[in-house]
Formats: C-alpha cells, sequence, structure tokens
C-alpha cells in the first residue's frame, strides 16, 4: 500500500514530496522495495523528500538535514553526518 500511496502522489510531479513513516510495518522485502523508490525519487527525478521516521538507521542513510522533534518542538538540528555522529568529547557519550 505504500508503494501505491507513493506512486499517486507522484501523479502529478511535485518538486516535494512529503511522506509519514513510509517504512512502517513493512516485512524487510518491502520495506527495501520502498528504501529504493524513496532514493530514486532523491537520485533520478530530483525531487525534495521531506518525511517522518522513528527508523534512526534509514534516516542515516537517507538524510541531508536532521530534526529531532520532542512533544511537537525541535530538539536538535543539522547536517545528517554531524547529527549520527559520535560526540566530540568523551563528557557527551
Amino acid at each position: 500500500s505504500q508503494r501505491v500511496a507513493l506512486a499517486r502522489a507522484l501523479v502529478f510531479d511535485p518538486e516535494v514530496v512529503f511522506l509519514d513513516e513510509p517504512t512502517h510495518n513493512l516485512d524487510p522485502i518491502s520495506k527495501k522495495i520502498v528504501e529504493e523508490l524513496i532514493f530514486q525519487l532523491k537520485s533520478q527525478f530530483q525531487k525534495t523528500v521531506v518525511l517522518s521516521t522513528h527508523d534512526l538507521s534509514f534516516a542515516e542513510r537517507f538524510a541531508h538535514q536532521v530534526y529531532f522533534l520532542k512533544k511537537g518542538k525541535i530538539v536538535e538540528k543539522g547536517e545528517a553526518g554531524r547529527i549520527f555522529s559520535p560526540p566530540l568529547t568523551s563528557e557527551f557519550s
């Protein structure tokens, strides 16, 4: 159903695609297919993809910019490489 929803969203050729938990509750094979479709949107079709996810592994592989929310408020934001890197000092480890 996520693949169908994604295809439906692309019919109008939007510049920005919004996805809410696109891989939630998918079996591993379907999850991989949906992830590949999202990567294609970004790379081949040059779409800006804004998505929400609890899957930090996927966010780390996919995202350029990351925003962490807590109770509806942004608590941290930045480039994915910085956000997902270990702290620079042991004080924050």
